[in-house]
């Protein structure tokens, strides 16, 4: 296909602000349900949503906030309690974000943690991140180690592993939160994120 100079352009842009729209929207979102913070890698967001969990991310949140170039005050709050100079930006941002105006931003609220989930994949910075984030909320905060990629298809003690620390996680929601873990719903779940 060919694009002349008279194509019509009014669907320029459409992908972006309907995305836009959808990030208003979601930040707008209230919910009973009770809110967990992941990370973006290796997240099981479709098992904590399985179990009733609002899924908030806040290292898209610091993206986010980066990218629209309203980070600084926030990474300059994170500092003047005493992160450092050496501190990954997202985490400042998030930190700052968290202290000086309790999650509000304007796109919306971000609701605080009722449970932390730490996927630990790759950057060591996430554990102290989510450790401070516990901290300050006073919520439990569960660790899950991710074994590095290192040979050609996963190895069948690598599975097990995970898999041992998702049930862990499990048993550990169930008492935390009066809840019961259902696979006919994991799988539901797991339906809609492969249709999305």
């Amino acid at each position: 296909m060919q694009v002349t100079e008279n194509a019509n352009l009014q669907y320029a842009g459409a992908a972006r602000k309907q995305q836009q729209k959808l990030v208003r929207d979601f930040y707008k979102t209230t919910s009973d349900k009770p809110v967990v913070y992941l990370f973006v890698g290796g997240n099981p967001a479709e098992l904590l949503r399985s179990m009733g969990f609002q899924v908030y991310i806040p290292e898209i949140t610091a993206l986010t906030m980066a990218i629209r170039h309203q980070s600084l005050e926030y990474i300059l709050k994170a500092e003047s309690i005493g992160y450092g100079l050496d501190v990954c930006g997202y985490v400042k941002t998030d930190i700052g974000l968290t202290h000086l105006s309790g999650g509000e931003t304007d796109m919306g609220k971000i609701p605080r943690p009722d449970l932390l989930v730490c996927n630990y994949s790759g950057c060591s910075v996430y554990g102290k991140w989510w450790e401070a984030l516990a901290e300050y909320y006073k919520v439990p905060l569960i660790m899950l180690d991710v074994p590095y990629h290192r040979f050609n298809k996963p190895q069948k003690d690598d599975i097990e592993y995970i898999i041992g620390q998702m049930k862990d996680m499990i048993e550990k929601i169930e008492k935390l939160f009066d809840v019961t873990f259902d696979i006919n719903e994991l799988k539901r779940t797991l339906e809609l994120s492969r249709i999305a």
